[in-house]
């Protein structure tokens, strides 16, 4: 907020819109904000006060010869408009040397970079200043040159990498145009067809462009950058897309490789389309114009680790941030956790699903995001409800792959899309750390009871593919959902059949064999082991899909069925249940090893990522 006193020159910024109303005031609106100022004179001292506010004048100035309650009221109507960031101190700009002939020639510029913040002459002399290097080639080049000096940079290079591409001769014509209107324009041309790595030093910022997709070519360019601490900002035409940035400098993580590796591959048709002028000139406008909010120094209104993602068909596109996906598992970052039961015991971590579900938002999209979807479809939501998550492959070189689509379900709405933000952060975290299993929650408890479940789950599948078990009945059914479960299935007029195998581990192994579908579970107690066939179960039967189970269970000789009791099961037991389930490892002789993994800065203070594995005992 501008500090309002009477040396203030107050100056209207340019985006500014208002409009009176006769019963509540005047309502203002720029770009950033916007507000009401009421009152029953409010639109007259405005009408009054607005072409005053030029920054020409002090308010000392305005309100010298005013009574002190019309003062007052000027000063108040300045302070209201400066607390909303609708007038700034022109007092307070910094000084610089532009003749007025340029500043007239950019006014827009200027008023941007003051709208913005403020200083703007100063901050366009800082950018006029920019030693820029131009690289490419064709039309994508000069519309590049255009651009800048468009934006009125006067003096920069250009290297040209495909000489038979590129018409010098209308280089040159752009080029003199743009001088009619600035006599210190001047653009020269780097020669050879050989690009000199170590010039590369004496330039500020490097631009480039391709219309054909160069990857190699560009990422030579980037890596030079990146060695020299230079700010680079790139835009290709690739495989049916248009791409700009990100902006890669010192002071930011992304960079190209990060970029790539983000961009989902269902984004890139296999059709080669060429890169239409139009689409050329909207690319370099946008790269130029981060280039003027960066050199200029508006780094909180740049593009920071985002790249701007356009169709070649129909010219829409927008900037979609990316988070940098975890490298190859780096030993230093993996913390061995001791005791476990201490180490939970010191988690003070919560975690609501309202934080959970934001984060997930974050970091779905189907450009650039973790998730690649994470949404209802259009699944159906009885007797369960259903939510489907799709990860990539942060294991991919770029584009990033797809991993398998995951549906999970729940009592509720909230719960199975709390399953699936988990489930699908699973399946993001296994392929960089593919030899743990691994388990996510919001707590220490969670996070390892789920790593724990994978491992267990693991065990099952190396059994043979027949599975042998006895058959139960279930009486009584204390626990509410696995009750909630049987009730559907025999509603679902589904005939099933439910036993006990053979432990794994310790824990017990319940399955479920339905018309044609047969499924196991083991579990760290039996009722969870009871839920988990019931849910697959049902799961499959809304969705009408055949189990993707690959056990073929073989029901032992006919006996007597023996009654087994299902217990409650609350989510408040989790630390009995694992205390319980560390306690069952010990007397089978397995040591559980326990790994804390790191996870990305956005969502570290969410959830929690452990890698466990299981030890035999000597």
């Amino acid at each position: 907020m501008e500090k309002v006193h009477e040396m203030m020159r107050p100056k209207i910024k340019r985006d500014t819109f208002f409009y009176y109303d006769n019963k509540k005031g005047v309502y203002f609106r720029n770009n950033v904000n916007s507000f009401w100022m009421e009152g029953n004179t409010v639109a007259q001292w405005i009408e009054k006060l607005w072409p005053m506010l030029n920054g020409e004048h002090s308010l000392h100035e305005l309100t010298n010869s005013l009574p002190e309650e019309y003062r007052r009221r000027v000063y108040d109507i300045v302070g209201a408009l400066a607390k909303n960031d609708f007038v700034r101190d022109v007092s307070s700009d910094r000084s610089h040397d532009l003749r007025q002939d340029i500043i007239h020639r950019y006014a827009s510029q200027v008023e941007f970079l003051d709208s913005i913040g403020n200083s703007g002459a100063a901050r366009f002399e800082s950018y006029r200043q920019t030693k820029v290097l131009a690289i490419g080639s064709g039309s994508f080049l000069l519309s590049l040159v255009s651009s800048l000096l468009e934006s009125g940079l006067a003096k920069f290079h250009v290297f040209v990498t495909d000489s038979s591409a590129t018409n010098r001769k209308r280089l040159e014509e752009v080029v003199v145009h743009h001088r009619k209107s600035d006599q210190e324009v001047s653009v020269g041309e780097m020669k050879g067809d050989t690009f000199i790595p170590g010039i590369i030093g004496s330039y500020d910022a490097i631009l480039y462009v391709s219309p054909n997709g160069n990857r190699e070519e560009l990422q030579f360019f980037h890596t030079l950058c990146k060695q020299e601490g230079k700010l680079f900002v790139p835009a290709i035409c690739l495989d049916g897309v248009g791409l700009a940035g990100p902006i890669v400098h010192p002071d930011y993580e992304g960079c190209w490789e990060t970029a790539w590796r983000s961009l989902h591959k269902q984004l890139f048709t296999t059709k080669k389309e060429e890169c239409a002028p139009t689409v050329e000139s909207i690319l370099a406008n946008i790269i130029t114009f981060e280039l003027v909010k960066k050199r200029s120094g508006l780094a909180e209104a740049t593009q920071e680790n985002k790249v701007y993602i356009m169709n070649l068909e129909t010219l829409e596109g927008q900037w979609h941030s990316f988070i940098g996906h975890p490298s190859p598992i780096n030993v230093e970052s993996i913390r061995y956790v001791e005791d476990i039961l201490t180490h939970i015991e010191k988690d003070t971590r919560t975690c609501s699903s309202t934080e959970l579900f934001q984060t997930a938002t974050s970091i779905t999209s189907e450009e650039t995001g973790i998730f690649h979807k994470w949404e209802e479809r259009e699944l159906s939501q009885v007797p369960l409800a259903q939510f489907c998550v799709q990860a990539v492959n942060p294991s991919s070189d770029g584009p990033a792959e797809l991993l398998r689509e995951i549906i999970c379900v729940g009592l509720t709405h909230e719960e199975a899309q709390r399953e699936a933000t988990l489930c699908g952060l699973e399946s993001y975290m296994k392929s960089v750390y593919p030899s743990v299993h691994v388990g996510v929650g919001t707590s220490s408890i969670e996070g390892i009871s789920r790593a724990l479940q994978q491992c267990l789950t693991n065990e099952l599948q190396k059994k043979e593919r027949e599975m042998k078990f006895a058959r139960v009945q279930l009486e009584p059914i204390e626990d509410k959902r696995c009750e909630f479960y049987l009730q559907a299935l025999n509603t679902m007029k589904q005939e099933y059949t439910i036993g006990i195998g053979e432990n794994i581990c310790g824990f017990p192994v319940m399955c479920l064999q339905t018309n044609n579908n047969s499924y196991c579970s083991v579990a760290l107690n039996q009722t969870l082991a009871l839920r988990n066939v019931l849910q697959c179960a049902l799961r499959d039967l809304q969705n009408k899909v055949k189990s993707s189970s690959f056990f073929s269970i073989q029901l032992l000789e006919e006996k007597p069925s023996p009654y087994i009791s299902i217990p409650v099961y609350e989510e408040t037991e989790q630390r009995e249940t694992l205390q319980y389930a560390l306690n069952v490892l010990q007397k089978e002789k397995k040591n559980p090893l326990v790994y804390e993994l790191p996870l990305h800065s956005s969502f570290q203070h969410d959830v929690v990522i452990y890698g466990v594995t299981l030890r035999e005992e000597e």
